[in-house]
């Protein structure tokens, strides 16, 4: 996602994302804890040097992001994050669930 990615830094890990569109292409972006905190998106669990951790996000959290950054290569943006739909091998997400949980 363009401006998705911060700079990386030794505190903060960064991590890859691809989400694969309905169309079938793929899109990868970047995701680290300065970015999120920029975006203010909650993130309960610190890593263990202490910083926040990018993967205690939500994933409802992560579909409010995929949203407000939503490109048009995308397809038809959705009327509201909730329609967005995330599949982990098969599986739907919760939108509860962290992304540590189970992805």
């Amino acid at each position: 996602m363009r401006g998705m990615a911060a700079k990386p830094s030794e505190k903060s890990p960064t991590y890859p994302i691809t989400v694969i569109s309905v169309f079938g292409s793929p899109h990868s972006f970047r995701i680290d804890a300065g970015y999120l905190i920029q975006m203010k998106i909650p993130m309960p669990e610190v890593t263990q040097n202490g910083q926040p951790d990018p993967l205690s996000m939500s994933i409802s959290s992560l579909k409010g992001l995929l949203f407000r950054q939503w490109r048009n290569t995308w397809g038809l943006k959705p009327v509201n994050p909730s329609f967005i739909r995330l599949i982990f091998f098969g599986k739907l997400l919760d939108d509860q669930m962290s992304l540590k949980g189970k992805c």
